[in-house]
């Protein structure tokens, strides 16, 4: 099942997909004004030597995650849809307890909670600048306690705690790096984001102070090309204490212990990367483009069961200023870093799992996506 959506991206006349990035030094962040010219094509070898694949048995999907993805067909699974809820303003997705689902309203400024009939039971957040309201939201995450963090545009980390049945505002966290995904694991939560020192994940302990930074970003000397070659996403397994790094646009894993050791690197085969090149003339400038389908991670979900469910986007030109995007499955081995493909083309977009549930997005049989619960029980 495919989507169309508008890229951040440009088409040329000769049909290649090329975005550029403004020159480095009009923003006032060229790292070496004095350079020659000279181009470079990414992802280089230096960020991939420890990228490949390992050579270990593949991680066996369960039963009830090929049912629920639709992956197998037998024993046809129960859809529970989520009402009034157009797909495309919702950006991320937690489960609390059994019972209840987050859903973090972009369009609203919103985290929704819903029971797993599909009825709103409250809001937290809402538009605004005071304290507890939202102004773009990112990402939701809840950690080991019940606690609800929401990442918020500007850098800033904000959490609710539960109180009378409900979310109330806890406090909010000035982040000191750039913020790309969140995710929870025990009594911390980890934010992917770049910061000055290159570290790419930053631990935050239930009272929102930073306990360790650790994790390599993209390196390159070209402040821009860091920036945006070290963009991803991150999955955190409470069980185990691990949080596993991908990139957008780079096939890498690279798996941490909460405390920051390094325990294994892998790579997703079959990954489509899209050609980036930078150059310094002295002025810095990246380009990004392709001709054929390039491949993007936008999820990645523990199972409990000591292996995570990553989801990557296949992106096709179809028209000027449009992509058809695919979603593509693999299973990860939270031991080994083995990488299984899982055949998932039941479901479109997968928001959050958590056994034997999987939230994600579907056609509502009328032309337009929502959101569907679907389980096996």
């Amino acid at each position: 099942m495919s989507t169309s959506r508008n890229p951040p991206l440009r088409l040329t006349r000769a049909g290649a997909l090329v975005l550029m990035v403004a020159a480095a030094s009009v923003l006032g962040c060229t790292d070496n004004p004095g350079a020659q010219k000279h181009t470079v094509v990414h992802p280089t070898a230096e960020n991939l030597s420890d990228v490949q694949l390992v050579h270990a048995p593949p991680p066996v999907a369960e039963s009830w995650l090929l049912a629920a993805t639709g992956a197998r067909k037998k024993g046809r699974p129960v859809s529970l849809e989520v009402p009034n809820a157009p797909a495309d303003r919702f950006r991320s997705a937690a489960f609390l307890g059994d019972s209840v689902v987050l859903i973090l309203d972009e369009r609203l400024n919103t985290v929704r909670r819903f029971n797993y009939q599909g009825e709103i039971l409250d809001t937290v957040g809402g538009p605004g600048v005071p304290l507890g309201q939202l102004r773009s939201p990112r990402a939701v995450a809840t950690d080991g306690t019940g606690g609800l963090w929401v990442l918020d545009r500007n850098r800033t980390l904000i959490k609710y705690v539960r109180h009378d049945g409900g979310y109330v505002y806890a406090f909010t966290v000035d982040l000191e790096h750039r913020t790309d995904a969140l995710c929870g694991v025990g009594d911390y939560v980890v934010v992917r984001g770049l910061d000055e020192e290159n570290a790419l994940l930053h631990v935050y302990s239930m009272t929102g102070e930073v306990v360790r930074s650790f994790g390599d970003g993209y390196r390159d000397p070209v402040r821009l090309v860091r920036r945006q070659l070290s963009r991803g996403a991150i999955g955190c397994d409470p069980e185990r204490t691990i949080v596993v790094a991908a990139y957008e646009n780079i096939p890498g894993l690279r798996a941490y212990s909460v405390a920051g050791e390094h325990l294994w690197s892998s790579a997703l085969p079959g990954f489509e990367t899209i050609a980036t090149e930078s150059e310094i003339e002295p002025e810095e400038s990246v380009t990004r483009s392709s001709e054929r389908p390039y491949d993007e991670v936008t999820g990645m979900f523990a199972l409990g069961d000591g292996t995570m469910l990553i989801q990557v986007s296949r992106n096709s030109v179809r028209a000027p200023r449009k992509i058809d995007s695919t979603p593509r499955h693999y299973l990860l081995d939270l031991t080994t870093g083995a990488v299984a493909p899982l055949d998932a083309d039941g479901v479109e977009s997968v928001l959050a799992v958590q056994r034997p549930f999987v939230l994600f997005r579907c056609n509502d049989g009328r032309g337009s996506t929502t959101l569907c619960l679907r389980t096996t029980d």
